[in-house]
């Protein structure tokens, strides 16, 4: 793949894909679990853009903020 990789993070993963499939757009990669960092869903919106939405564990938020 030529391009980038655009991840936002969220307050919920689950929150997002429910809002994205409400307004036309599509999970293309159902939640998944990635261990010590958090929950991460990628999504299509109408026009074709997929992007990431990663809820971040509390611990790895805080270090974040740092």
């Amino acid at each position: 793949m030529i391009g980038y990789e655009c991840t936002i993070g969220v307050d919920s993963a689950d929150a997002i894909a429910d809002l994205a499939q409400a307004n036309g757009g599509r999970v293309v990669m159902a939640k998944t679990i990635i261990p010590t960092v958090g929950e991460l869903v990628w999504l299509q919106d109408p026009e074709g853009n997929v992007f990431g939405a990663m809820k971040y564990e509390e611990q790895r938020r805080q270090r974040m903020k740092r």
